[in-house]
């Protein structure tokens, strides 16, 4: 995994990045689980990807949906027992 990033938005916390091996877009955010501090990556379709950028309203639901496990179905790792909850 080689990820550039493609927006960033540092008070949300959250950032649009593209891996350039595969060339996926993916949603990250970090998250703790007690011990560790790391980001889970959901991919975002390249059909969705201008709209997320553009529109404020379409990129806060998929982050808020990511951030409460309902687009587990997207994440490029599946996590492991000690799945931390968003910083």
């Amino acid at each position: 995994m080689n990820f550039t990033d493609i927006k960033v938005f540092p008070k949300e916390r959250y950032s649009i990045e593209q891996d350039l091996d595969s060339g996926k877009y993916y949603l990250s955010f970090p998250v703790f689980n007690g011990m560790a501090e790391y980001e889970e990556f959901y991919e975002i379709l390249p059909e969705e990807l201008e709209r997320i950028l553009e529109d404020e309203a379409s990129r806060t639901e998929l982050l808020e949906k990511s951030r409460t496990r309902q687009n587990d179905g997207r994440l490029l790792l599946k996590p492991g027992k000690m799945r931390g909850s968003p910083c």
